[in-house]
């Protein structure tokens, strides 16, 4: 396979993905949003493209990181509930009171792999409808997050 050929399909692959991402965001099937999507994911893809052919991605993830994803639609679902549950409760007159706490990062220092975890793990953190990371401190190397209702198992992979 020549270099235009793996360009073009290195393209091809970023769109798809992108596209169908745009559609699952944005959440609205009609043809507004469809061609909106499908420029977003060009104009994503061709960047995508133009980081690859010039090297400016100076390391390559790794599958692991990604292990946290599996997880996440499981914990979307769980996390539903307890919002609803902690919906019931606040209109029975006991409101809520949400809680901000400060997670360890694990991965640390300035180079990209560790700049990659620390974004990946507050990615897949902030999923969980319960949890999200309000902001990352790269000094002190820890997540601001709050948690609606205390669930460890919804600031994960934190």
């Amino acid at each position: 396979m020549g270099r235009l050929a793996r360009s073009v399909l290195y393209w091809l692959v970023w769109w798809c993905a992108l596209w169908a991402l745009w559609l699952v965001f944005v959440g609205a099937w009609d043809l507004y949003d469809a061609v909106a999507g499908i420029a977003a994911a060009g104009v994503a893809a061709t960047a995508a493209l133009v980081v690859h052919e010039l090297g400016l991605l100076s390391f390559r993830p790794r599958v692991r990181g990604f292990s946290g994803f599996g997880r996440m639609p499981l914990q979307v679902l769980v996390d539903f509930g307890i919002l609803v549950s902690a919906l019931a409760r606040t209109l029975a007159g006991r409101p809520v009171r949400g809680v901000f706490l400060a997670k360890e990062l694990t991965a640390a220092g300035p180079e990209p792999e560790a700049a990659f975890a620390r974004a990946l793990a507050a990615i897949v953190a902030t999923y969980s409808p319960n949890a999200y990371v309000v902001d990352v401190d790269l000094d002190r190397n820890v997540a601001l997050m709050h948690d609606l209702v205390r669930n460890r198992a919804s600031e994960e992979p934190l």
